[in-house]
């Protein structure tokens, strides 16, 4: 990268220093988040905004050594060749700065601009299914918090099937979701009323709670509720890489147990705050960015997790992008090595093929057809009723 690498900072310069492959720290990746890129060396750059409200961007040593490089969007396109795919999602990214980054609103943005077709056809009708099955997700979510509100306040009916989101069609759901506001905020401000604190607080109308359930549902929907609660997918991720962990010992496989049984445990935490549907919406209503971060806490420590796992899988790809993807995803956010004025190695594999790659070239069009795939991939992880692709690989 040259003069373009940026040094992050006013601190003294590290020395480089080896990345444990089993350093599941749990503040990891919560300053920077995973870019689903397919220009030819890009699938591991990670995304953060700097002070100035600028995108930073993160990628591991294009030499094949330690450290992870900080530098601007502008300096990866001078040096990198990103796709249309990559160029449109920065673009998006870009458009509102002030909205935080996050696992989400990647997610969002990017099948975004697969439905524009900008990640070949395939992609572009997966996405499609994706947004309509996450619709839907939303919307039997948002349902089956009202009616645990409404079991929680006893609410007449409210034990029966009749409304059981998990069950009933959509347009019940739609129906239900129109009426059921305003008579749960009704009886939440009866119960307050009437010296029985419910844990909710008061001061709730249809309009108001309608705002905060479908907000919660948004921070939620990944989790994973109801009969299909495996289907969804954050859970197909934690099974993506249970399976990719068990195909062979080793460091790797360590290091995705280790991210396996945090994520696990805060995916447990986040869906037992359902189980208390008053004290959720009391914590929404008191302190909404504390609620957030407990519900998207898994999403934070499985981003980017699962594309490390469907390389894995993919003899295409070598050994130094596996590895390089792993080298971002445990490296510690607070510690990282930041190198600054160091030029390209032709020492890996990564690098020589960098080189060697212009636009058209058969090289560049093979990496490109390979990482359309891996996005495919990702976008099957939202499709419930596709299957878990990946996971066939073995740890090297």
């Amino acid at each position: 990268m040259s003069s373009q690498i940026a040094r992050s900072g006013s601190a003294p310069r590290a020395a480089p220093r080896a990345i444990a492959w089993g350093a599941a720290s749990l503040r990891a990746g919560v300053h920077s988040v995973a870019l689903p890129l397919t220009g030819p060396v890009l699938i591991g750059l990670r995304a953060r905004t700097a002070t100035d409200g600028r995108l930073e961007m993160l990628l591991s040593n294009p030499g094949g050594g330690r450290g992870i490089y900080v530098t601007s969007w502008p300096a990866v396109r001078l040096q990198a060749m990103p796709s249309l795919h990559d160029i449109r999602l920065i673009e998006i990214l870009q458009s509102n700065p002030a909205a935080p980054l996050s696992p989400g609103r990647i997610l969002a943005a990017a099948r975004g601009v697969a439905i524009e077709g900008y990640a070949g056809r395939p992609a572009a009708q997966a996405a499609r299914k994706a947004e309509a099955a996450g619709g839907k997700q939303l919307l039997r979510l948002r349902s089956h918090l009202l009616l645990e509100l409404a079991r929680a306040l006893d609410m007449p009916a409210s034990h029966s099937d009749r409304n059981d989101p998990w069950s009933v069609g959509i347009e019940e759901q739609a129906t239900w979701l129109r009426s059921a506001p305003g008579a749960v905020a009704a009886q939440l401000g009866a119960a307050q009323l009437g010296a029985q604190p419910m844990g909710a607080g008061d001061g709730w109308t249809g309009e108001t709670l309608s705002a905060a359930v479908a907000a919660l549902a948004q921070e939620a929907v990944g989790l994973g509720f109801g009969p299909a609660r495996d289907r969804f997918r954050l859970p197909r991720i934690l099974a993506l890489m249970a399976r990719t962990a068990a195909s062979g010992p080793g460091p790797m496989a360590a290091s995705l147990l280790a991210r396996h049984g945090l994520a696990t445990e805060a995916l447990d935490r986040a869906r037992a705050r359902f189980d208390d549907p008053l004290g959720l919406l009391a914590e929404w209503q008191r302190d909404p960015p504390g609620a957030a971060e407990t519900l998207g806490r898994p999403g934070w420590l499985l981003d980017g997790w699962d594309r490390l796992c469907l390389v894995q899988a993919d003899p295409a790809f070598a050994p130094g992008t596996r590895k390089a993807l792993a080298q971002l995803l445990t490296h510690d956010s607070d510690g990282r090595v930041v190198l600054e004025h160091t030029s390209l190695e032709r020492g890996s594999i990564e690098c020589s093929q960098l080189l060697a790659m212009q636009p058209g070239t058969a090289l560049t069009l093979d990496r490109l057809e390979c990482h359309e795939r891996l996005r495919l991939a990702e976008l099957l992880l939202d499709c419930p009723d596709s299957d878990t692709p990946g996971a066939g690989g073995s740890a090297p």
